[in-house]
């Protein structure tokens, strides 16, 4: 079997409340899910995601932290969905929550 090169995901939707469909607890899950991926990303591999990492374009420090946690030591790349852009104005995506894990 070959390594990998990279580990493809889109639409996440990262947030820090539950779904009104979930009854489980949304953020434990989350947060397993996005372990299990960083664990699947082998030294050489990059992660890239497709968008819609985050729910909304304004999310919380929470969130954020989440996030900044599970791609700690990963190569990772990301373009910005729907979701990660105010208003649907790309000129306004500076203001973003997707725009701070880009800085950090």
């Amino acid at each position: 079997m070959r390594t990998p090169i990279a580990i493809l995901t889109a639409d996440i939707h990262a947030r820090n409340t539950n779904p009104a469909c979930r009854k489980d607890d949304f953020v434990a899950a989350l947060k397993r899910k996005l372990d299990y991926i960083r664990e699947q990303v082998p030294e050489g591999c990059a992660w890239l995601d497709a968008g819609d990492l985050f729910h909304t374009w304004k999310s919380s420090p929470e969130t954020e932290i989440i996030l900044l946690e599970a791609l700690k030591g990963v190569p990772f790349w990301s373009i910005p969905g729907n979701h990660e852009i105010p208003y649907h104005n790309l000129s306004k995506l500076e203001s973003s929550s997707w725009r701070v894990l880009e800085a950090a």
